[in-house]
């Protein structure tokens, strides 16, 4: 219940995380000012061009149902059958199916549900949307923010009651929030990087590739993602793990068709596009962020990249964002507009988990790059499972399992994998692991032979 009819909820940020926080606060009566430096022609446009889609499992999905937005987004969305997975030039696809009644998994673009999101704002008198508005500063003693139109480039302030920021990575908020305060922060930088790049419809067809299918592509040091839009083509991703530089080679049509030729030459009939797409779309990169505090009293908090930054290998980057903005509004329904407790309860819910997600995303990312069945890793985890399947009371999961249907408890899970993995290991598991894993290398060397 709203106890303080005139407070007034400040969002820096309108992107993916401050859409959704939005519209959950817009839902329950609150005034809501939502500030975003970008026009809203520009935010569609930036998202559209970052081609690499949403996806949504089952936790993603609950959290938009709970806001109301999932039967409005639905329709936008590709409903993801299975997922095929080559793990070198020379070896046939894995295909394993991803979808069933339990463990929904669908594929969106990001550019569909931000416009979603903000037109549903846009029906709310209770907020008021600020394209191209900059935050400058805030004063944290008066509860005044700083922002600057950046058309006319005047300075104003205005008062607010509390402010939420979904500023992303280099969060400004996170950085004024943290001033004067014990605080600490890293920002890791992977490596490598990724460029994106789209396969038309037409080619999807051409390449004879099936509809509803994620592709995985490997090679050495290097993969390529692929997943399905709604229009029947495929947002795609050239990932160098490890080294960042392995993009420096890519300088030139004949680049590009050799790197094709030799690591993925299922694409070489679209080499000529690909090249067109990927020696002029920048390099991106994935980043890590471990930060504390959240909060500031009663008055600030971060959510989203601005708390927690980690590489979208689990499906999971859009929902724990989400993530954040249903604990903070669940502790309001429970506790009233009680910033100080929220802001507490909110972080000692979300960070040890959010953290321990970060540093298993990157263990994810190497997780894509390998190139060959023979992986210690992989085998331990497909032993794991079929151990889970026998004794499901007894023998954990894989880590990645339970993460992938709900990352809020992403830290117990992890925990409980390592010390099952003690216990297994000090009985000789991980030895028989190795043997197993050479055992596969030798049947893999042979086959190449032959082949």
């Amino acid at each position: 219940m709203i106890t303080d009819s005139n407070a007034k909820i400040t969002i820096i940020g309108g992107g993916l995380g401050g859409s959704f926080m939005a519209v959950l606060l817009a839902n329950r009566g609150y005034k809501v000012e939502l500030f975003e430096r970008l026009s809203q022609k520009e935010i569609y446009d930036t998202n559209s061009k970052r081609s690499y889609n949403i996806t949504f499992l089952a936790y993603g999905v609950n959290l938009l149902k709970a806001a109301n937005l999932w039967e409005i987004i639905k329709p936008h969305t590709h409903q993801l059958k299975g997922s095929s997975t080559q793990l070198s030039k020379n070896a046939k696809p894995i295909y394993t199916p991803t979808y069933d009644k339990k463990n929904e998994y669908y594929a969106v673009s990001r550019a569909s549900v931000l416009r979603i999101m903000l037109e549903q704002l846009a029906k709310h008198s209770n907020v008021t949307v600020h394209y191209n508005t900059a935050l400058i500063s805030i004063d944290r003693h008066s509860k005044t923010i700083f922002v600057q139109d950046l058309k006319t480039k005047k300075i104003t302030s205005a008062t607010c009651s509390v402010i939420i920021g979904a500023d992303g990575t280099n969060s400004l908020v996170r950085s004024l929030l943290q001033q004067g305060q014990h605080s600490s922060h890293s920002q890791e930088y992977a490596k490598g990087g990724y460029k994106q790049f789209n396969i038309s419809k037409e080619q999807v067809k051409q390449l004879q590739l099936q509809d509803g299918v994620a592709y995985t592509w490997s090679a050495k040091e290097k993969f390529i993602l692929a997943f399905p839009n709604f229009d029947g083509s495929l947002a795609g991703l050239l990932i160098y793990p490890k080294d960042k530089s392995g993009f420096k080679k890519l300088q030139s049509e004949y680049a590009v068709k050799d790197l094709i030729a030799n690591d993925f030459p299922l694409l070489l009939p679209i080499y000529k596009d690909l090249a067109e797409q990927l020696l002029t779309n920048p390099v991106g990169g994935f980043v890590t962020i471990h930060t504390d505090p959240w909060y500031y009293k009663d008055f600030i908090t971060i959510i989203g990249d601005a708390a927690h930054g980690f590489y979208p290998f689990f499906g999971q980057g859009t929902s724990a964002a989400f993530g954040d903005a249903m604990k903070l509004v669940t502790l309001l329904d429970k506790y009233g507009p009680d910033w100080g407790k929220i802001f507490l309860l909110y972080q000692g819910a979300r960070k040890r988990h959010m953290d321990a997600l970060g540093e298993l995303s990157k263990e994810g990312l190497m997780r894509y790059a390998r190139n060959k069945r023979a992986d210690y890793a992989t085998i331990y985890d497909t032993l794991e499972a079929i151990g889970h399947q026998v004794a499901p009371n007894h023998i954990h999961p894989p880590v990645i399992a339970p993460v992938m249907n709900n990352p809020e408890l992403t830290a117990d899970y992890v925990e409980n994998s390592r010390k099952q993995r003690v216990i297994a290991n000090k009985f000789g598991f991980s030895f028989a692991v190795v043997v197993l894993t050479y055992m596969v290398g030798l049947y893999e060397n042979l086959k190449n032979r032959k082949s």
